[in-house]
């Protein structure tokens, strides 16, 4: 019988057998961790947190409003930089659109300012309420206080309720 050809690639089939060790680690990492869980018992159920998805669904939509009066405010500062426009009558009409955008920009930014003035009166509110909800209240899955200063830091951001985790 005559000998098996020379492998031209050896590096990719030791890469692929690398990651299948690597994944044979995994998985087994996976079943011990799937056994040592398995003996604990079921959560108690979470309390109703309605309440509190309302109240970080109106600090992101504050968080918004603000994001987009603050880029309205960089943009109308952009078009007050612009120098006087050139004397030349043949672009009066472009000067002229120009001068209305900019007038636009400028109401559009005096509308967003109080807007943004509504939004933080807004967001203040919500803080309020998250901070006096979190006084008198518990985390529905350990027990322990809730932590309002950590829970206003993540807000919106996915953290665990009260601003801590359950390993």
């Amino acid at each position: 019988l005559a000998f098996p050809p020379v492998l031209a690639d050896e590096r990719s089939l030791a890469r692929s057998l690398g990651e299948q060790e690597q994944l044979a680690k995994t998985v087994r990492s996976a079943e011990l961790q799937r056994h040592a869980l398995a003996p604990l018992s079921e959560p108690p159920p979470i309390i109703d947190t309605e309440a509190l998805s309302r109240l970080t669904d109106q600090l992101d939509a504050a968080q918004r409003q603000l994001a987009r009066a603050l880029e309205l405010a960089a943009a109308t500062q952009v078009g007050r930089a612009l120098s006087e426009p050139p004397t030349d009558t043949s672009a009066a009409a472009e000067l002229t659109a120009l001068v209305a955008r900019i007038e636009t920009a400028s109401d559009t930014l005096h509308r967003r300012t109080g807007e943004l003035v509504h939004a933080e009166a807004e967001l203040s509110a919500a803080e309020l309420a998250m901070r006096e909800f979190a006084a008198s209240s518990l985390c529905p899955t350990c027990g322990s206080p809730l932590d309002a200063d950590r829970w206003l830091a993540s807000a919106g951001g996915g953290a665990a309720p009260g601003g801590h985790t359950h390993d």
